[in-house]
C-alpha cells in the first residue's frame, strides 16, 4: 500500500503509539473522514498480525519529525526526494523504498531518464530490506506500544512479498503512461544498469518488471515471428527460381530491418535472463529461423554476401543470448575466411549436399581431414565398397557437429594430385573387375 493509504497515517499514530492512543486517535479522525476508513485502521493497527502489513508499508525507523517532512516532500515537492540524501541515508531500506514509490506515484507524467532514476533507487533499496532488521525494527516499536512483539520472521517476509507485488504493479502503472517506444527504452536501460550489462544478477523488482513486461509483449513476438518466418520461406523461394540478386538483397534487408526492430522489444528480455544464466527462448527461435535461412542460402544457392549480411545482423542482435552468439561468431569467422579463400581460390558454391550412407558397407562416405580453417576442413566425399574408399568423387569444405552427427558442406574444391591418383587407380580396378566378370 502507498503511505497516504496507510493505517498509521490515516490515524495520524506513529508504530509505537499505544493501543489507547490509537483509540483516541481513531476518535479524532473519524469528524475529519470517512469512518468506516477510520474504523477499518484503528482494527487492523490494534491487531497485532493484521497491523503488519501496516508496519512494512510504514516508516520504521523514522521519528515523527521525519516523517512529517517525508509526507510534506510527497506531497508538495516528491521530486526533492531523491536528492534528500540526508534524510534517506537516515532511514532504513524499507522506509526509503516506501518513501520513494509514494513519490513516484505523485510525480506528473516524467521522462525516460526521470523514472528510470525512481526505479532504479527503489528496487534497489527494496533489494536491501533484511527481513531480520526489518523484524528487530518493528519488535522495538511494538515494545515500546506495549503491543505483542513478532516471534515469527516468516510472517514478516510474506508481508514483504505482497509488498514486492504491489511495488511491481504500481511502478507498472507508472510506466504504462509513458509511450510504448519511450518505455521499451527507458526499460533496457534500466536492465542495463541494474545487471551491469548482464554481468550480475538483478534487483528482485527490476527482475518482476521484466517479466511482466514479457508476459505483455508475448502477443508481439507470436505475430513478429510468423512475419519472420514468413519472409525466410520467401527469400528461400526467390533464391529457388533465381531471381536478380537486387531484388534477393531488397528481401533480405526488409528481413534484416525487421529482425532488428524485433530484437528492440526484446533487449531487455535477453540482458535480464543473461543475468540470470538463462537464454530468451524467444531469441533462439528467431535465431534458429534466420540462421537456417543463412546457411541455405549458402549451401544450397550460394549466396555468399546475403548470407553475410545476415550472420553479421545475428552477432550484433543476439550478443546477449550466449549460444547464439557464439555460433554466430564461429559462422562469421568461417565466411569471412571463405570469402577470402574464394577470390584466390576456385571454391565454388553447391547447389546441394551430396549423397552420403552405406548399405552393407556399400555407398558414399566422407573421409580425410586436412586444411583447417575455423573450425571447417578439407575433406573427400568417396564411394566405398565394404567400407572401404575406392573412388573419390569430390572434394567439399565442411564442418562437423558430434551433437547432431551432421555435416555442414560450404564449397567444392579442386582435386589434389593424390585424389587423382586414387580415383586413376579405383576407375582401374573397377575397369578390371567389370572385364574379369565380363569373360
Amino acid at each position: 500500500m502507498l503511505l497516504k493509504d496507510n493505517p498509521f497515517h490515516i490515524l495520524s499514530v506513529s508504530m509505537d503509539s499505544t493501543s489507547s492512543e490509537i483509540i483516541d486517535k481513531a476518535e479524532e479522525a473519524v469528524l475529519l473522514q470517512d469512518e468506516q476508513l477510520c474504523r477499518e485502521a484503528k482494527t487492523t493497527l490494534l491487531n497485532p498480525n493484521k497491523r503488519i502489513e501496516a508496519e512494512v508499508c510504514w516508516l520504521p525507523g523514522l521519528g515523527q519529525t521525519g516523517i512529517k517532512t517525508i509526507l510534506e516532500n510527497i506531497a508538495n515537492n516528491p521530486n526533492e526526494l531523491l536528492k534528500d540524501e540526508t534524510l534517506l541515508r537516515s532511514s532504513n531500506p524499507c522506509a526509503r523504498a516506501n518513501v520513494l514509490l509514494s513519490g513516484l506515484t505523485q510525480g506528473e507524467k516524467v521522462d525516460k531518464n526521470t523514472i528510470k532514476t525512481w526505479i532504479s533507487a527503489i528496487a534497489t533499496s527494496f533489494d536491501n530490506i533484511s527481513s531480520k532488521g526489518l523484524t528487530e525494527s518493528i519488535n522495538i516499536a511494538r515494545q515500546t506500544a506495549g503491543i505483542s512483539i513478532i516471534s515469527n520472521e516468516i510472517l514478516v517476509e510474506d508481508a514483504l512479498m505482497n509488498s514486492k507485488h504491489f511495488f511491481v504493479q504500481t511502478i507498472k502503472n507508472k510506466m504504462n503512461e509513458m509511450q510504448t517506444t519511450d518505455m521499451v527504452a527507458m526499460l533496457t536501460e534500466l536492465v542495463d544498469i541494474d545487471t551491469n550489462r548482464g554481468r550480475k544478477q538483478g534487483t528482485e523488482i527490476v527482475e518482476e518488471l521484466v517479466e511482466a513486461y514479457e508476459l505483455e509483449a508475448q502477443v508481439f513476438f507470436n505475430k513478429a515471428n510468423k512475419q519472420i518466418k514468413s519472409l525466410a520461406d520467401t527469400i528461400l523461394d526467390d533464391a529457388g527460381r533465381n531471381v536478380p540478386d537486387t531484388v534477393l538483397k531488397e528481401k533480405v534487408d526488409k528481413l534484416i530491418n525487421i529482425v532488428k526492430q524485433w530484437d528492440k522489444i526484446a533487449q531487455p528480455i535477453q540482458v535480464s535472463n543473461l543475468s540470470k544464466g538463462t537464454e530468451h527462448a524467444e531469441s533462439k527461435q528467431v535465431a534458429f529461423i534466420v540462421r537456417e535461412l543463412a546457411i541455405t542460402l549458402y549451401n544450397k544457392y550460394g549466396k555468399l554476401q546475403a548470407t553475410k549480411a545476415i550472420i553479421q545482423m545475428m552477432k550484433d542482435v543476439f550478443a546477449e543470448v550466449i549460444t547464439v552468439a557464439e555460433k554466430s561468431n564461429e559462422d562469421s569467422e568461417i565466411l569471412n575466411e571463405i570469402s577470402q579463400r574464394r577470390e584466390t581460390s576456385d571454391l565454388k558454391p553447391i547447389s546441394m549436399a551430396p549423397l552420403l550412407g552405406t548399405i552393407n558397407w556399400c555407398g558414399f562416405t566422407i573421409y580425410g581431414h586436412s586444411d583447417d580453417m575455423s573450425g571447417t576442413y578439407m575433406a573427400t566425399w568417396y564411394f566405398v565398397v565394404l567400407g572401404i574408399p575406392i573412388v573419390p568423387l569430390a572434394r567439399y569444405r565442411i564442418s562437423y557437429n558430434p551433437m547432431t552427427k551432421q555435416y555442414t558442406f560450404y564449397g567444392k574444391g579442386r582435386f589434389r594430385t593424390f585424389d587423382i591418383v586414387h580415383l586413376l587407380i579405383g576407375l582401374t580396378l573397377i575397369l578390371y573387375v567389370v572385364y574379369k566378370i565380363s569373360r
